[in-house]
């Protein structure tokens, strides 16, 4: 067997055993990863993820094993071991988020490396397939934005499922608005993919105050509070958010007074930002203009939109 027809038929395996493409993707559709992927052999032992690291690489298995791994209270935990044909990677890759596990080499193997710009731009000409991986990847999306939170990443399994339960995903389009300035607060958001534009009035205008990715979260103030939003948050590319329920949300930090703490203080140091610029119209509106030419850059290059 050649070894093009080898990387085929693994790739052919993964996608066809794979929850989140399954029936998705056309035998055109895996050429194509396997002519834009690089094959690459790694020894035993080498470290291919790192649990919270930001890596847009999506791994298909051809030969060996690769075995998944968790932190747990300073131990590290093996997952599930990985062989030929199997897919890890897609979920961090597509919508930006920070990975969830490591990944080792646990014997000699060879792999189809894929950036994750090569996976997007194949998902963005099929139109409605993010959705549908989203749809299929629920729940692993869901656990992954909620690790993507720096003050959760460490906590157990039963605390994030407090926030898991109550959680929806939401997808909004360019230029709608996902919170309003004024309005009561129902829910907590983390950016899931895709770039939100913060904006607030000051001196009668509205200027934007900054830009949120994948990864980062919004809505807390209002939340903690009990105070109107501060803030518009306005989808500037289509946005994926997972929604917390404001309920879940506060029961989450009455139990946990740490992240509480640490939420709150970051709620604070925002809550400034907004003051600032409108106490000092004129501030705000050459951070405006910086922020503008950022976020020209950022909607022209679909590498902003999931970070590497």
């Amino acid at each position: 067997m050649s070894t093009d027809t080898e990387i085929f038929a693994a790739i052919d395996q993964a996608v066809e055993g794979n929850a989140t493409f399954s029936e998705l993707l056309t035998v055109e559709d895996k050429q194509y990863l396997m002519n834009h992927g690089a094959v690459r052999s790694f020894p035993a032992g080498e470290m291919l993820c790192h649990q919270y690291q930001r890596d847009d690489r999506v791994y298909i298995v051809v030969l060996g094993e690769v075995e998944v791994s968790e932190e747990v209270e300073g131990r590290s935990v093996t997952l599930a071991r990985l062989g030929r044909g199997e897919l890890f990677g897609e979920i961090a890759a597509l919508f930006g988020v920070p990975r969830v596990s490591d990944v080792r080499v646990s014997k000699p193997s060879v792999l189809l490396e894929i950036r994750g710009a090569v996976l997007d731009r194949l998902i963005e000409s099929r139109p409605g397939i993010r959705r549908q991986v989203i749809q299929r990847s629920c729940l692993r999306i869901t656990q992954t934005a909620l690790r993507a939170v720096a003050p959760f990443r460490a906590l157990p399994e039963e605390a994030v499922r407090i926030l898991e339960n109550d959680s929806a995903l939401v997808s909004y389009p360019e230029g709608s608005e996902i919170v309003r300035e004024g309005e009561t607060g129902e829910f907590f958001y983390i950016i899931i993919y895709g770039i939100g534009r913060v904006k607030s009035s000051a001196g009668g205008d509205a200027v934007n105050i900054a830009l949120l990715r994948p990864g980062e979260y919004f809505g807390e103030w209002s939340l903690l509070t009990g105070s109107p939003r501060t803030a518009t948050v306005v989808a500037a590319t289509q946005v994926e958010v997972l929604q917390v329920d404001c309920a879940a949300f506060l029961e989450f930090m009455q139990q946990y007074p740490d992240v509480h703490d640490r939420i709150d203080r970051v709620a604070h140091n925002r809550h400034e930002v907004v003051s600032y610029t409108s106490a000092y119209p004129e501030s705000a509106r050459k951070r405006q203009v910086i922020l503008d030419r950022i976020e020209d850059t950022v909607k022209s290059d679909e590498r902003f939109l999931a970070p590497h």
